[in-house]
């Protein structure tokens, strides 16, 4: 991969699968849903979801998909 121009990037991430991430989890979502500005925090959620929604598979589906991202230049 190196040789096609690429590098190596290693993170380290909570382990979704620990009993005390899932605690940690619903402790936060508990305390988004009491928020008093829950509405609009799940309002801005709602809109960046949109894009896995049926409506918007439906859409692509109809046009053709333009690439938001630039390919990678070809080696010479």
């Amino acid at each position: 991969m190196r040789a096609k121009g690429y590098r190596l990037v290693q993170m380290w991430l909570p382990d979704t699968r620990s009993p005390e991430f899932a605690r940690e989890a619903h402790l936060q979502s508990l305390r988004a849903s009491n928020s008093p500005t829950e509405e609009i925090e799940q309002a801005y959620i709602d809109s960046i979801s949109w894009w896995n929604s049926e409506e918007a598979i439906a859409l692509e589906k109809s046009e053709p998909p333009v690439p938001w991202w630039r390919e990678p230049e070809k080696p010479r």
